[in-house]
């Protein structure tokens, strides 16, 4: 490809040479567009309002919850270029990329390529699918310069979120389109990014609408094999949207907003279990993913104390895997109602209801097929949360819960209690309880999936097959969660978070042997789905921000983890070292420095213990970044990743995919607004 390739890139580069070109004549203006360190000083970040812990702002340092929140200036200075790799400055959270366009990411345990007990949303869209319960990272994407935040709640938030929110939930905010008026180009490339190329533009109508549109691409090398060679996962994809948002009235905004999108990566492999010679067979195909939303979102004031917000979107994607030879298509149509309003000045209730319709047309194959091939679910939910100032501006006590029902599932009750003591201004203890479930995907539950064939042995002459089949009597896991936070700021330049918990499972799925079939032709032992897992997992995740001058920051964070997880009695689960497949130890340290008003550098320091079930050992990484505005609207960087090491694994096979080594790296970019 390397003919294409180059092509490629220097189509790419061409425009960006011509755009220096023509900056390089423009007049110097000095100083850089960019945020400098002390336009946010410390106190000013812990006043950040976030809004997935309530479902309505509340200030960072109020928030009775593990909550953490990327900045989009957080983002911008790691010089991540996808979302999980900004996910990596956030303590609690593990990601581990398994090849180029494949990730798996958790909080507080069970990591897996498809890990399913973190609900994601993007503008409060969820994009956790009911395939498989988890998140497909690779169709996650924006233009990473209009994210306003990230946050992320470490531990349940299923009464106000619903099901699936066990174990976190991340919510990824975008900017609304009055703050990105004009135009900004934004341009990588380097040895393994052949070209990325992200162009939007805002305008306004009038004076309550503002509105943008934004196009991207990119083009990415593949990572290595275990022989240090390429592994073929290359991967490309390509994206557009629009966002509008209206003032329609003083007590009245609307907003719209949507995206379609096209990825293509090569180089998966899976198995592919036969019943003739060589009956396991190895094939690679590329995996090819598009898909498009529409979202509305209506808010309206009633008083300065009462309100409203009705959203509404339909979500479609579709995904094919040639080495599976199977796709599938997903239509989720979601309705989703919230009343805010202040009673007796010290409730604050927060309640409403949703609705959401989900859909699945699959084209099997021998190797992987859901039966039926067709279904559709409804699920209905209705919620209520009571913040109760007990004692007004010191201590807050809130009591809520979430009732939801899903076709073939029972209704779950996922309530919470959650206590908030906020002694002075600087510092904030808090204590929660709470119940969350995970529903059984669809995968789960209806798929016949073949892993391998035992070829023939005397005395008998017949193969056996190796399968993994779905079941609708599997229940949904279930969690109840204990949690303690403490949260100060020492100083005006020293302030720590720390969050312990205490989490205990149930019904956790699990694998069951079923009896030997005889086919005729051939064996197969069946294997099934089940509920035969429970355990406890507990720890510690520490945060820490030292505004060691105002020219000189650090972010840091330290994580805990213990798993104890054992198989019901006389019942068959998973491995004994189960437990031992998430890292028991992990930190992370990213040094920010404005070395004059126009250079920023950064460095990001990562540590990830151990995981003797993946066979990995423990690997550190170090990123670097080096910025430089020589006009006021342009930023020119250069970003090197994985320094320490030239490639290293960080996960294993998972269902059936076979994991690449993150491969050192280095891009440079530029980012102009005009």
């Amino acid at each position: 490809m390397s003919g294409p390739a180059t092509a490629r890139r220097a189509s790419l580069w061409l425009p960006c040479v011509a755009v220096a070109a023509f900056l390089q004549t423009a007049v110097a203006e000095s100083g850089g567009s960019a945020e400098s360190l002390t336009d946010m000083p410390l106190e000013k970040l812990l006043a950040t309002e976030v809004t997935s812990v309530s479902r309505q702002a509340r200030p960072l340092a109020a928030s009775a919850a593990a909550v953490y929140v990327l900045r989009q200036e957080d983002i911008r200075r790691s010089g991540a270029t996808t979302i999980p790799e900004a996910l990596r400055l956030v303590p609690g959270v593990q990601v581990a990329r398994v090849d180029r366009d494949r990730w798996a990411i958790t909080a507080r345990g069970f990591n897996d390529l498809y890990a399913n007990k973190l609900l994601v949303m993007i503008d409060g869209r969820s994009v956790y699918t009911p395939l498989f319960s988890g998140v497909w990272w690779d169709n996650q994407d924006t233009m990473l310069e209009d994210v306003e935040r990230i946050e992320v709640i470490r531990g349940p938030g299923a009464s106000l979120w619903g099901s699936n929110a066990v174990n976190g939930v991340i919510n990824i905010i975008t900017k609304n389109a009055n703050e990105t008026r004009g135009g900004l180009l934004s341009a990588s490339a380097g040895n393994l990014e052949h070209g990325t190329v992200g162009l939007r533009y805002g305008g306004h109508w009038g004076e309550g609408t503002d509105w943008r549109v934004f196009g991207k691409y990119f083009d990415r090398d593949a990572y290595d094999n275990a022989s240090g060679k390429p592994a073929g996962d290359d991967w490309r994809a390509s994206r557009g949207g629009f966002r509008l948002d209206s003032r329609l009235s003083a007590d009245d905004q609307l907003s719209l907003s949507g995206e379609m999108f096209h990825s293509d990566s090569g180089g998966t492999t899976e198995n592919q279990a036969g019943l003739t010679p060589p009956y396991n067979l190895p094939v690679s195909g590329d995996q090819k993913s598009d898909g498009y939303h529409l979202l509305s979102r209506w808010k309206h004031k009633f008083t300065e104390t009462s309100d409203f917000a009705l959203q509404l979107y339909y979500d479609h994607n579709r995904r094919s895997s040639a080495s599976l030879d199977a796709s599938y298509e997903i239509d989720v149509f979601d309705l989703d109602f919230q009343h805010d309003v202040l009673v007796f000045d010290h409730h604050r209730i927060i309640w409403g209801s949703g609705y959401r319709y989900l859909s699945h047309e699959t084209r099997s194959s021998p190797t992987f097929n859901l039966n039926p091939d067709e279904r559709e679910d409804h699920q209905f939910a209705a919620f209520l949360q009571d913040e109760i100032a007990l004692i007004p501006d010191r201590v807050h006590l809130t009591l809520g819960t979430k009732l939801e029902h899903r076709t073939s599932q029972k209704l779950q009750v996922q309530p919470n209690v959650r206590l908030l003591w906020t002694p002075n201004r600087r510092t904030s203890l808090w204590a929660a309880i709470s119940r969350a479930v995970r529903l059984p995907s669809w995968s789960e539950q209806d798929s016949h999936y073949r892993i391998a064939t035992y070829p023939p042995q005397n005395p008998d002459p017949r193969p056996i097959l190796w399968t993994v089949n779905g079941s609708r009597d599997l229940k949904p896991e279930e969690l109840i969660a204990y949690e303690l936070g403490y949260r100060t700021e020492w100083s005006k330049r020293l302030s720590t978070d720390l969050a312990l918990f205490y989490n205990d499972y149930d019904r956790l799925r699990s694998y069951e042997d079923l009896p030997l079939v005889d086919r005729g032709s051939y064996f197969e032992l069946p294997v099934s789905h089940a509920n035969h897992l429970k355990g406890q997992t507990y720890g510690a995740e520490l945060s820490a921000n030292w505004q060691a001058a105002d020219f000189l920051r650090f972010r840091a964070g330290y994580s805990y983890l213990k798993l104890s997880l054992k198989n019901e009695p006389g019942k068959q689960g998973y491995p004994e070292n189960y437990e031992t497949r998430d890292p028991q130890q992990q930190f992370f340290m990213h040094g920010s420095l404005d070395l004059t008003s126009n250079t920023q550098f950064d460095l990001m320091l990562r540590y990830v213990d151990e995981t003797p079930q993946l066979g990995l050992n423990d690997y550190i990484t170090l990123d670097a970044r080096l910025a430089w505005s020589p006009l006021k609207n342009l930023e020119l960087s250069l970003t090197g990743r994985n320094l320490t090491d030239s490639r290293h694994y960080e996960f294993n096979n998972s269902f059936g995919y076979r994991p690449t080594q993150v491969t050192r790296d280095f891009y440079a970019n530029l980012r102009w607004s005009f």
